[in-house]
């Protein structure tokens, strides 16, 4: 995207990522671990803002769930989680999730957002009423004055 916004009337100073469950990990994991923007010689300072939706914030070792893909290696799952690597200079964070959203996502949704906050980085926490994990997406859709919109 930052290589050829350019050429599409866009603006590399305004690129904001976004995502929604594994989405919200990954926008996440590549604001807050810097070793992927390197590869395209880039830093967060690339990145505008960031809104992660639902997202999962800590890969646990030991939560079976997280096997198939990360493995129970604590290091690889440690390096997997997006709360490990935030540090001072981050981009903006709006973090948003559901009251009645998959087990603990609320958590690590305000865990993840104290840590940001800690570092001295800027950072929403919006928690959304009334909504799971598919209607947190699905309601912001509905109309303009829904607080995620």
């Amino acid at each position: 995207t930052h290589k050829n916004i350019e050429k599409y009337g866009g603006d590399t100073k305004k690129i904001f990522v976004s995502g929604h469950s594994a989405g919200g990990h990954l926008v996440s994991l590549l604001a807050t671990d810097e070793s992927y923007l390197k590869t395209h010689a880039l830093k967060s300072s690339a990145i505008k803002g960031v809104i992660a939706l639902s997202g999962v914030y800590q890969i646990v070792s030991i939560v079976p769930i997280f096997h198939p893909i990360f493995g129970k290696e604590e290091n690889i799952c440690k390096a997997a989680s997006p709360v490990t690597h935030v540090r001072e200079g981050l981009p903006p964070f709006l973090i948003a999730y559901a009251d009645s959203d998959l087990p603990t996502l609320g958590t690590m949704a305000i865990q993840f957002a104290d840590k940001i906050k800690e570092k001295k980085n800027k950072v929403e926490l919006l928690k959304l009423e009334k909504r799971d994990h598919i209607t947190i997406i699905t309601k912001a859709a509905d109309s303009i004055k829904d607080p995620l919109t």
